[in-house]
C-alpha cells in the first residue's frame, strides 16, 4: 500500500469515529430533554412523593359528643309506669327522661319533691340460686325481721331443688342459720356459681309513706307504693299493663 493510500484510509476512519461520536452525544441529549418533560408532565408524581398532595391533608378531627343510647323497651315502659304512679296519687314530680333507669334510684328521685327524703331504707329479704361443683341446684335465703323493740334478727335457710324445681329445706347448724356472719354466708355462696340473685327492701317517708321493691340481678323489678288509703302495684316492670292502682 502506498502511503497515499493510508492516508486516505486514516482520514475515512476518523470520519466515521467522530460521525459516530456526534450521533451519541444528540442521543443522550435528547434522552435527557425526553425524561425532564416526562416528569414535568407527572405533578401527581411529585405531590405524592412531597406529601403536599390532598392525600397527605387528612381528615379534620370531629369534636362532635357521641350519640346517646337510644332508650331501651324497658326504660320506655318504666317512663311511662312513672307517669301511672304521679297519676294514681296526683302528685307532680319532675318528667322523667325518655330513658328513665329501672331502679330504686329513679323511684325515689321521681317521688322527692312531693314526699321529701326516705326516713328508712331496710332490707327484707335476698335470695340466690347457685349450682354447685356437681351440678347440682341450691338455693340460700337469708331473711331479716325486727322485734317490737327494734331488734334485728337475721335468719339464714338451706335448699336443694326437686325435679319439679320446688325447694327442700336442708338443714343448718344453728351458729350457721341464726344471724350468720358475713364470712359464714360468703362461704357458702362460694360453694358454687350464683346464676339468680333477689333482694327485697322497704323504703319509709316520714308521711307514713312507703314503698316495697324487689330487685332481680340488680334491676329493679316489682314494687308496691302506698299512700294513706291509694296502694300502687307492679308486679312486673317490664310490662305497664302489669301495674294497677287501687283506691
Amino acid at each position: 500500500m502506498t502511503r497515499q493510500n493510508r492516508t486516505l484510509g486514516f482520514l475515512v476512519l476518523f470520519s466515521i469515529g467522530l460521525l459516530a461520536l456526534l450521533l451519541w452525544g444528540a442521543g443522550l441529549f435528547s434522552g435527557r430533554v425526553g425524561g425532564a418533560e416526562e416528569k414535568a408532565e407527572s405533578p401527581s408524581e411529585t405531590s405524592t412523593e412531597t406529601g403536599a398532595g390532598p392525600e397527605s391533608m387528612g381528615d379534620p378531627v370531629s369534636t362532635a359528643e357521641p350519640a346517646a343510647a337510644p332508650p331501651t323497651e324497658a326504660e320506655k315502659s318504666f317512663t311511662q309506669i312513672l307517669d301511672d304512679l304521679d297519676e294514681c296519687f296526683g302528685i307532680k314530680s319532675p318528667e322523667p327522661t325518655a330513658a328513665a333507669k329501672v331502679s330504686i334510684d329513679t323511684l325515689l328521685g321521681q317521688l322527692q319533691s312531693d314526699w321529701g327524703q326516705p326516713v328508712r331504707i331496710e332490707d327484707r329479704w335476698m335470695s340466690w340460686h347457685l349450682r354447685n361443683r356437681e351440678g347440682r341446684e341450691r338455693r340460700l335465703r337469708l331473711e331479716v325481721t325486727e322485734n317490737d323493740e327494734g331488734r334485728t334478727t337475721r335468719e339464714l335457710h338451706y335448699y336443694a331443688v326437686d325435679r319439679e324445681g320446688l325447694p327442700i329445706p336442708l338443714e343448718l347448724d344453728p351458729e350457721k342459720s341464726l344471724n350468720p356472719s358475713d364470712e359464714t354466708l360468703n362461704q357458702m355462696l362460694r360453694e358454687g356459681d350464683v346464676f339468680f340473685k333477689e333482694r327485697a327492701g322497704v323504703v319509709q317517708f316520714s308521711g307514713n309513706e312507703r314503698i316495697d321493691f324487689v330487685n332481680i340481678d340488680g334491676t329493679l323489678a316489682e314494687i308496691e307504693v302506698v299512700k294513706g288509703d291509694s296502694i300502687f302495684r307492679c308486679v312486673n316492670l317490664k310490662a305497664r299493663e302489669a301495674c294497677s292502682c287501687v283506691k
